[in-house]
Formats: structure tokens, C-alpha cells, sequence
């Protein structure tokens, strides 16, 4: 099967952001989620009475639920073995993306990571992505 999703670049902003998330909730990265509360800025936790102690039990309730045998600031890495296909797909497909939109961008190339060359992490076809406009 395939499947064409044309979106505009803010949506695929979007759609980065969702397969980062995914992609390191699933390798234990939970630290994300606060990371990802605090770029919000429309509601800063942090200066709530208590704001980061309830965070970081937050976050150590979850790694002890989901992947009790890592710590604060481990996870499995995108290429460890127990890391679980979906987050290496995940992974796979926005390396894809950020890479044809960087180079889109920027024709003449850059030096950050959005224009090396996508590596496959999981057992699936690299997706394929054009970016026009």
C-alpha cells in the first residue's frame, strides 16, 4: 500500500515534533515531556508551587511503570536491540523528512544534522519524500 500526505510546512513541523516525541518516549527518554511542556510557554509547570518536584516524580513514576531497569537520563539507545520497531520507524521517517526539508531550504547544504543522509534504524523502507514550493 502507499499512501501520499501532502501537508504544508508548519504541519510538517508538526508531524517532526510528534515522531520525536514517539520516537524517544519509546526508548525511555521520558525527560521529553518536560521538554516538550516547557517549549510550549503557555503554561509554565516549573513556576507552579511544587511545578518541577511533581514533574520529576512524574517522570520517575513512568520510567519505573514502562522500563524499570533504566535510570534518570538513560535510555535505550535508537539502535539498542530492546528498543522497541516503532520507535526506530518513527525515527526513520522523520530523519527522511528533515532531511528533504533542510535540503530544500538550504540547496547549498548546511552542517546540521538535517542534511546528513537519513540512516535506517528499523527493518523497514525508507519512505520517500519531495518538498516543493
Amino acid at each position: 500500500m502507499k499512501i501520499t500526505l501532502t501537508v504544508n510546512e508548519s504541519q510538517a513541523q508538526t508531524i517532526l515534533t510528534a515522531l520525536d516525541l514517539y520516537s524517544r518516549l519509546l526508548m525511555g527518554q521520558f525527560d521529553v515531556i518536560e521538554n516538550v511542556m516547557k517549549w510550549r510557554g503557555d503554561y509554565k509547570f516549573w513556576e507552579q508551587p511544587y511545578g518541577h518536584d511533581l514533574s520529576e516524580k512524574l517522570l520517575k513514576t513512568l520510567r519505573r511503570l514502562y522500563i524499570p531497569e533504566l535510570q534518570r537520563g538513560d535510555s535505550w539507545g535508537i539502535s539498542h536491540p530492546k528498543n522497541p520497531a516503532e520507535s526506530k520507524v518513527a525515527y526513520d521517517i522523520l530523519q527522511v523528512l528533515r532531511h528533504s526539508m533542510a535540503w530544500h531550504k538550504e540547496p547549498s547544504g548546511g552542517y546540521t544534522v538535517d542534511f546528513g543522509q537519513p540512516i535506517p534504524f528499523s527493518q523497514e523502507e525508507m519512505c520517500k519524500v519531495s518538498v516543493e514550493g
